[in-house]
């Protein structure tokens, strides 16, 4: 009726950076990630060599870096670094397990809007399945309007090191 709050962090999260991360990617996923625009997301899932679906998650396309390479985040429920690693063979692109970096908060609900609003504008326009860099206090946070409960929801992206603090400012 109002607002969940969960803890999300224990989701593996790889940053895939490089002249050649979308190229991996697009070979990849079964969403074509070259229609993500930088500040949105996709839920995606990717198969084995038979056409099963493997796992499933949400790739962040950020802007590129001060080189023009690619910058992406992906969120996993279970490891995958291995096989995309294989899948990289060739290219130029670096996959990193950023897992223990950043710890992610799931807001989701009717009234989460209006929660994150009171703490961040960026909520009150933000798109669906889109993402913007933020503030909460004195830490940096990617806010995404993306989530799994089929209501309003978004998620946020914080360094590990301010995750407490976000969670106690939500």
């Amino acid at each position: 009726n109002s607002v969940g709050v969960f803890d999300t962090s224990p989701l593996y999260k790889y940053a895939v950076t490089g002249p050649d991360a979308e190229r991996l990617l697009a070979g990849a996923l079964t969403r074509d990630i070259r229609t993500c625009r930088p500040g949105q997301a996709q839920y995606t899932a990717w198969c084995d060599d038979r056409g099963f679906v493997m796992h499933d998650g949400v790739v962040f396309r950020h802007s590129p870096d001060r080189s023009g390479a690619d910058e992406f985040l992906l969120s996993a429920a279970r490891p995958a670094l291995s096989w995309f690693q294989e899948l990289a063979t060739g290219l130029r692109v670096e996959l990193e397990d950023v897992t223990d970096d950043y710890g992610m908060l799931a807001v989701q609900g009717p009234r989460s809007r209006a929660v994150l609003a009171a703490l961040m504008p960026e909520a009150e326009s933000l798109g669906y399945f889109d993402h913007a860099a933020t503030k909460i206090g004195g830490a940096a946070v990617t806010l995404s309007r993306t989530g799994y409960t089929g209501d309003l929801g978004f998620e946020l992206t914080v360094p590990a090191d301010d995750a407490v603090a976000v969670l106690d400012a939500v």
